[in-house]
């Protein structure tokens, strides 16, 4: 009938704005229509990480890598998830980079994906670019991810490294391909600061014979 229809667009329109109002509340601020990211992050962690997490800053970004037995069951874009909520700057930057270099570093696909969507910079300390972690890493599409955000595939690290030479010294072919796509000619041919050698030389180096050749080709 049509006073069904009308309760129920009126319904959905309620939903929404419950929605909207919970998703605005700070990390302090009570939903009358829902939980409060406080209390959430209080019921879905320990008392320890719950104390890492108050504390915000870099200490907070360290429940990424942190493995909490007394924790319920979270994965990294879930505690990420709440970590955001709380109000976590998504840049903060710890003794392992950001939470987006931890994240590339591992692979985390989805967890790269909701950081970068909440603002995460790919420019971060030159000792944990993510780009270069995840090529290192040898993690295909979170590189692909990254430079589709933005991320600077000339970047050098504090050695003089880029993220190809990364890839091609762990032997990730793939990985090159990606970086080979959208670096400058310069930085393909380009030697390290600390040890002088090009992309396929470190390929090379690190016994990876059939890259290299495939290198030298491709930038012949």
């Amino acid at each position: 009938s049509k006073a069904t229809v009308s309760v129920l667009n009126w319904s959905v329109h309620l939903f929404g704005a419950m929605a909207k109002r919970y998703v605005d509340d700070v990390w302090e601020g009570s939903s009358q229509e829902g939980e409060s990211p406080a209390k959430r992050v209080k019921q879905s962690l320990c008392t320890k990480c719950e104390a890492l997490a108050a504390k915000g800053g870099a200490q907070a970004v360290r429940l990424l890598q942190y493995r909490c037995r007394a924790c319920p069951s979270l994965d990294e874009t879930e505690r990420a998830v709440l970590l955001v909520e709380a109000g976590l700057d998504v840049n903060t930057v710890s003794e392992s980079g950001t939470m987006l270099s931890q994240a590339a570093a591992e692979g985390l696909l989805d967890l790269c994906a909701f950081l970068l969507d909440h603002g995460a910079s790919t420019q971060t300390p030159h000792d944990a670019l993510p780009l270069a972690l995840a090529s290192w890493e040898g993690h295909a599409a979170t590189a692909r991810l990254l430079l589709a955000h933005g991320a600077d595939p000339d970047a050098l690290d504090s050695t003089g490294r880029t993220a190809l030479m990364g890839a091609a010294a762990m032997g990730h072919r793939e990985v090159c391909d990606e970086l080979l796509d959208r670096s400058s000619q310069a930085t393909a041919i380009a030697r390290d600061r600390d040890h002088n050698r090009t992309c396929a030389d470190w390929a090379g180096y690190m016994g990876f014979h059939d890259l290299q050749v495939y290198l030298t080709s491709r930038l012949a």
